[in-house]
C-alpha cells in the first residue's frame, strides 16, 4: 500500500581500489570503499509544507598511501520547506542533526551541527 506524499530512496556504491603495479603495495587515498545515501520527502499539502530527511554513510578509507584509515562515519540532514504564499517559501534545515565528528581528508576536521536558513521566490 502506497504512502500518500511520501518519496524513498536510496543508493549504495562498493569501490575496491587496489594498486596493481607489481611490488607496490600503496594505497588509492579518499575514496571510502562502502557509501550509502537514503532519503525520504513527507509533503504536507494541508500545511503547505515539505520535509526531507536524508542519511549518509561513509566507510572506512585510506588517508595516506602507507595505510592510515579514516573511521567510518554516518550524517543525518533534515529540512522543512513551507509555503509561505504563491511563489516563496522558507526553509530551516540542519547538516549533521546527531553532531557527529568527521574528516573526509586526514587532519581537516569538518564542522559539526550546522544550520541553514533561505528565502526563496520562484516566478
Amino acid at each position: 500500500m502506497p504512502i500518500k506524499n511520501m518519496t524513498l530512496g536510496a543508493n549504495y556504491s562498493y569501490i575496491d581500489m587496489k594498486d596493481k603495479t607489481e611490488g607496490s603495495n600503496e594505497k588509492f587515498t579518499d575514496v571510502p570503499n562502502h557509501k550509502l545515501m537514503a532519503y525520504t520527502k513527507l509533503e504536507v499539502p494541508k500545511l503547505r509544507s515539505t520535509l526531507n530527511v536524508n542519511m549518509e554513510f561513509y566507510g572506512k578509507r585510506y588517508t595516506t598511501s602507507t595505510g592510515d584509515q579514516a573511521p567510518e562515519f554516518t550524517l543525518v540532514n533534515a529540512k522543512l520547506s513551507v509555503n509561505i504564499v504563491k511563489g516563496v517559501n522558507f526553509d530551516f534545515g540542519v547538516r549533521n542533526l546527531l553532531d557527529r565528528d568527521y574528516y573526509l581528508s586526514y587532519g581537516y576536521p569538518k564542522e559539526g551541527r550546522s544550520f541553514i536558513t533561505a528565502l526563496r521566490y520562484h516566478f
